[in-house]
């Protein structure tokens, strides 16, 4: 739904055009509830407004509105995503734009390429309409969250906005940051083995993020066990820590959630 909004291009229309707002805005807070008041509002902007184009010689500015495709229903969805700034923030950023997809029934889309165009002698069918539409509205949501160094850096094919490809633009930038990338998994290997915790230190954000390097390690193709991880978390902590490193090493069925617990409850303590 497209609206317009006006603006005065004199002091003196400014003026009349600041009663006509201000009076039109008391009655709108005396509506019973958001729908009266929004329908209020689209009079005003419909018919009010419209006659005094002509009268105050106000000058016209669009105004695109975007709302619920139900008429009775009068919120206003938004979606934040996270911005894809490179490798490092890859795995938060994938979680984020693969719910955002899901919420619009569109994540299927990008694991389905394009379907291919007809010849021109062919009639296009539903199928090739729909599949172009689906791959619009999704390419649009994932170029969106994109930084502009990405951008960028995205193939001519990946970035066609006259033929988007959500599945190509998808596969494109995992092959590009995805942790299956090898100076990636050496960047999350060194996270992994390498990280240390200072002894005055929240030992949780550290075991948190070498957790992390281990699920995008295997996220990304590697199955490394829990058990590599649990003795990692348990390197990374700090001497005073020894008595409890040796406790945990000497059981038959390590794994993570028992060395994380155990951190926490030492560092309670």
């Amino acid at each position: 739904m497209t609206l317009y909004l006006y603006s005065a291009t004199t002091r003196s229309n400014s003026l009349q055009l600041a009663r006509y707002c201000y009076n039109y805005a008391s009655i709108a807070r005396t509506c019973s509830n958001q729908l009266e008041s929004l329908q209020l509002v689209l009079h005003i902007f419909t018919n009010v407004f419209s006659t005094l184009f002509t009268r105050l010689q106000l000058r016209r500015v669009a105004l695109v509105v975007v709302m619920a495709e139900s008429d009775s229903d009068t919120t206003f969805k938004s979606y934040k995503t996270v911005v894809l700034k490179g490798s490092d923030n890859y795995a938060e950023w994938e979680l984020s734009i693969a719910t955002t997809l899901m919420g619009k029934d569109l994540f299927d889309v990008i694991s389905i390429a394009r379907a291919s165009k007809p010849p021109a002698t062919t009639t296009i069918t539903a199928e090739y309409t729909k599949s172009t539409r689906e791959h619009a509205k999704a390419f649009a949501i994932i170029i969106q969250s994109l930084s502009n160094v990405i951008q960028s850096s995205l193939s001519p094919a990946a970035r066609n906005i006259k033929l988007p490809d959500a599945h190509l633009l998808w596969e494109e930038l995992k092959r590009k940051y995805s942790a299956s990338v090898g100076s990636r998994q050496a960047a999350l290997l060194h996270d992994i083995w390498t990280t240390r915790i200072g002894e005055q230190d929240d030992p949780a954000p550290t075991l948190s993020k070498i957790q992390s390097a281990h699920a995008q390690l295997n996220n990304g193709g590697e199955n490394l066990s829990d058990r590599m991880l649990a003795f990692a978390m348990t390197m990374a902590l700090p001497e005073s820590y020894s008595t409890l490193q040796q406790t945990m090493w000497m059981q038959e069925h390590l794994d993570s959630s028992t060395v994380a617990g155990a951190v926490q409850a030492e560092w309670a303590r």
